[in-house]
């Protein structure tokens, strides 16, 4: 499948046109709100948190909820809780959660679309909580054997109708992913491009969605493999007209690297620019690294982890399908359970309060060695010549001596 291929796709089994966004889009352009007003400054911030502070104070550090106690999802980057400042997002599979979720959630554009045109228990509100959408370019790339059915290959225009009927049924979401696209090794496999034109398609696709559909929070999105990948593509961003400084920005490609510190270099390189970065699909792993630098991020892991480790909680009575044949059901695991999401989203907590104990320097990349918790640099482990001792072994009697040892000068 060739770049062009994909670019000209335009899958409409979806049922999603953009006639039904032509008339809220009249009315808000009649209104003028259309345009976001400006972003406050640092100083106004917390100004605004001094006084909420004030008047509310911090609230409680729990939650009960059905499902157990839970950490608030109250966020500020002012917040003495590091867990709280900074949003996680809660992947989940099922838009109706978005219904009783005490927690920010992640829903996926495909899932969404496809309970949109069933109408199985979609979300009329959302609940207190917030919630962010998602393209699924990753997916669409490599989980996918045909583009059918998969909002990723919309046409940008019905790709923005369809979030427009969204935040009209659900509501308004914090952040949307565009129609990025990834630069994993497969990826660039799979597409035959180079990083630099999916690059480009990325910017191309955000800067058609800014303009025709303004009124959706749209995520500008850097992608890359390597650290000067993602500086050239903030640069293509900003030779665009696009200043990212002080902007909640994607960083994508992250989630498939074998290594946190690869994810731990990317992100530590991009900090200095000033970007109130998200994560796309960090692990707890790479949280405790660099939590601090990370405005937001988001993870569905919590389901793969409980179907690989066979986790289920105490208490779960999960059933699983029905078997064609018989009609048996056998427990199963808690890949579905929304109470394990909830424990896995504590543990992402933790994780974030564990990487503030060292809180890292956002004024400089991380380029130089990698240092433990105590603040030591953690140099090789090599041993070096001077350091190596030689195993000096006995001598085999029947052994035969080539070199006598070095006659001695006599007084």
């Amino acid at each position: 499948m060739t770049t062009d291929a994909i670019t000209l796709a335009n899958d409409t089994s979806c049922g999603l046109v953009p006639q039904p966004a032509a008339d809220p889009l009249a009315s808000l352009h009649e209104r003028d709100l259309t345009q976001w007003p400006p972003r406050p400054t640092v100083e106004e911030r917390r100004a605004r948190w001094e006084a909420h502070v004030a008047r509310f104070g911090l609230g409680p550090d729990r939650w009960d909820t059905p499902w157990g106690p839970v950490t608030p999802w109250t966020i500020s980057e002012f917040h003495p809780d590091a867990a709280r400042r900074t949003v996680f997002y809660l992947g989940v599979g099922h838009p109706n959660r978005l219904n009783e979720s005490p927690v920010p959630l992640f829903i996926s554009a495909t899932t969404l679309a496809r309970y949109r045109r069933r109408g199985d228990d979609f979300p009329v509100r959302m609940n207190e909580a917030p919630w962010a959408g998602d393209s699924g370019a990753y997916a669409a790339l490599i989980l996918r054997a045909d583009p059918d059915g998969h909002p990723w290959f919309l046409h940008p225009e019905e790709y923005g109708a369809m979030w427009t009927r969204f935040q009209e049924d659900v509501g308004p979401p914090d952040i949307v992913g565009i129609q990025d696209w990834p630069c994993e090794p497969q990826c660039l496999r799979r597409t035959g491009a180079t990083v630099r034109q999916h690059q480009e398609a990325t910017l191309t696709n955000y800067l058609y969605l800014a303009e025709e559909f303004p009124h959706i929070p749209w995520l500008p999105t850097l992608q890359g493999w390597h650290r000067w990948e993602y500086i050239e593509h903030y640069r293509m961003y900003q030779a665009a007209g696009i200043d990212l400084r002080g902007m909640r920005v994607g960083v994508g490609s992250l989630c498939r690297r074998g290594s946190q510190r690869d994810v731990a270099r990317v992100l530590g390189t991009l900090a200095p620019l000033g970007m109130r970065m998200h994560g796309f699909g960090v692990s707890i792993n790479a949280l405790r690294l660099v939590g601090p630098l990370l405005a937001s991020s988001d993870s569905q892991a919590w389901s793969a982890t409980a179907r690989h480790e066979n986790i289920r909680l105490p208490g779960c009575t999960h059933l699983s399908r029905p078997d064609p044949l018989t009609g048996h059901r056998a427990p199963t695991d808690c890949r579905n359970c929304f109470r394990y999401a909830l424990s896995y989203r504590e543990e992402v907590m933790d994780a974030l309060r564990y990487a503030a104990r060292t809180e890292p320097d956002r004024s400089a990349p991380l380029t130089g060695p990698p240092a433990d918790r105590t603040g030591v640099t953690v140099r090789s482990r090599r041993r070096t010549d001077s350091t190596r001792r030689l195993r000096i072994r006995p001598q085999h009697p029947d052994q035969l001596t080539l070199f006598d040892d070095a006659p001695t000068q006599s007084d």
